[in-house]
């Protein structure tokens, strides 16, 4: 009996292993790395106020604090 039931599960086998690499390998490509960014200051390009890095706006290659900034 069990000879019988093993060409019907080598498909679904076959099929939960591909699921499996499949989903390993796109969440390993796809994954945002996260790049640890210095705690420095960076001037503002419009006003020349300096601002935490990560509250920066960039705009054009450019660096701004505010939305203000962008505007102006």
């Amino acid at each position: 009996m069990i000879v019988k039931l093993i060409p019907l599960l080598a498909p679904f086998l076959i099929l939960i292993l591909i699921r499996l690499a499949k989903s390993y390998i796109l969440s390993t490509l796809f994954t945002k790395k996260t790049t640890q960014k210095s705690k420095e200051m960076v001037s503002c390009d419009s006003c020349g106020t300096f601002v935490h890095e990560d509250l920066l706006i960039s705009k054009f290659g450019k660096k701004y604090c505010s939305k203000e900034c962008t505007n102006s």
